[in-house]
């Protein structure tokens, strides 16, 4: 978990100019890969706020870019696609789980939200019902300014979220002659 957090500060505040040295070279490959192997060992799922820190910073894609003349660049990128191909395998079989336990619960894709049909999506739609949103010929949207959710649902957009970064990281991290390009 430290080595987690660790990392996780390197990326926030790395500066991809200053990898010009040996020694900066160094540490950043030691920090990078000691973050990695953190999150291969850590039995937790990451939020997308984490995911998005190492995944969708830009600092980090700089800096592999700096450091690609450098042999230990695929490696970088190979350990980082596998902390995102494990996190991703965890996520789809958590996200099911989720799933099957939201009543009437129907993905969007277009939308990006969650539809609550058949008796669910009605007994929200109630006058009564604690929780906000609208009955649409989807279903029963949940307000984003609703105070009150079903059970898993902000767990599972979450998890969606952190879907859709993690394809995205696989897909750019891919090192030729490593592996496929994975989509969901």
């Amino acid at each position: 978990q430290r080595n987690v957090e660790a990392g996780l500060e390197m990326i926030k505040n790395i500066k991809p100019m200053e990898l010009q040295s040996e020694g900066a070279i160094k540490q950043f490959y030691n920090s990078t890969m000691s973050m990695a192997a953190g999150m291969l060992s850590d039995k937790q799922f990451y939020s997308s706020n984490t995911m998005s820190k190492v995944f969708n910073n830009p600092n980090l894609e700089q800096a592999l870019s700096m450091v690609a003349s450098v042999d230990r660049a695929d490696e970088i990128r190979i350990s980082l696609r596998s902390v995102a191909n494990l996190q991703r395998t965890a996520l789809k079989a958590n996200l099911q789980s989720m799933e099957n336990a939201m009543s009437g619960a129907v993905w969007d894709q277009q939308d990006q939200t969650y539809y609550i049909t058949g008796d669910s999506g009605k007994f929200l739609n109630m006058p009564n019902s604690a929780i906000s949103g609208e009955m649409t010929d989807k279903g029963f949207k949940i307000a984003d300014t609703s105070t009150v959710f079903p059970e898993g649902y902000k767990e599972a957009i979450d998890t969606r979220k952190s879907l859709t970064i993690l394809d995205r990281a696989i897909n750019n991290l891919s090192v030729e002659g490593a592996e496929a390009e994975t989509t969901t």
